[in-house]
């Protein structure tokens, strides 16, 4: 046991030297290794590397395996750096990580950043929001929808009311974008599967018969439906 304990110290040193290895691939393998093999005492180090290292490649890495290292005691850092960071792709890593910890701690926080002006942190807070899975923003993406012009926020609102199953969008969402002649096919076909959440035919139907946008998937229960027939079975476990 004692052998085996001094095998693991040396590799965790070794891993961690390499976090300063003067090739920045190295860095960022170095980040994900000590994300599974980390212990608490060194996680401080990869939060430095999140702000200092030059890469942002590794500065991703960095926060990411923080947080696996620590999982709940990461959350302070974690919202700070999803609010406050210089790097935008750390950012968004930050604001990714907040939903997976998914606890009620991230609700506010998520909710200051999906007022922000910047469309990529937008789309980002609410597949966070989706993957937490509650309706708790479903008033708050509602209105987000209701103001959006912007395709990406647009489609991952939908998918959000439908995956919350929240009803009180119907109308709107039938009248701006279903029945809208000229329309995005992404968005035409996020709607129609919130239609057919609802068991609203004419949802149903487009679903059924029409070449659907392949882009459009959604998960439920970490399986990914797509394609008219995969939508349409998706919406039935909803």
């Amino acid at each position: 046991m004692i052998i085996m304990n001094q095998g693991n110290n040396d590799k965790l040193s070794i891993t961690l030297s390499r976090l300063y290895s003067q090739d920045a691939n190295d860095r960022v393998k170095a980040a994900g290794e000590l994300g599974e093999i980390g212990t608490p005492d060194i996680a401080h180090k990869l939060l430095e590397v999140s702000y200092q290292d030059e890469a942002s490649t590794v500065r991703q890495m960095a926060i990411q395996s923080y947080s696996e290292i620590l999982g709940l005691d990461s959350l302070d850092e974690i919202i700070k750096s999803a609010s406050t960071h210089f790097d935008d792709y750390v950012k968004l890593y930050s604001i990714m990580i907040m939903g997976r910890l998914g606890t009620k701690k991230v609700y506010q926080p998520l909710l200051d950043l999906l007022s922000t002006e910047d469309t990529k942190i937008q789309a980002a807070v609410i597949r966070s929001m989706i993957h937490i899975q509650t309706n708790e923003f479903a008033q708050d993406i509602f209105d987000l929808l209701k103001k959006s012009n912007e395709t990406i926020i647009i489609r991952n609102c939908i998918e959000a009311l439908s995956l919350w199953k929240f009803s009180e969008a119907i109308n709107f969402i039938e009248e701006n974008y279903f029945n809208v002649k000229q329309i995005d096919s992404e968005l035409k076909t996020i709607s129609a599967f919130y239609l057919s959440v609802f068991k609203k035919k004419y949802g149903i139907k487009f679903l059924e018969q029409n070449d659907v946008d392949q882009f459009v998937r959604v998960n439920i229960n970490n399986i990914t439906y797509k394609g008219g027939n995969g939508l349409l079975e998706a919406s039935k476990l909803i």
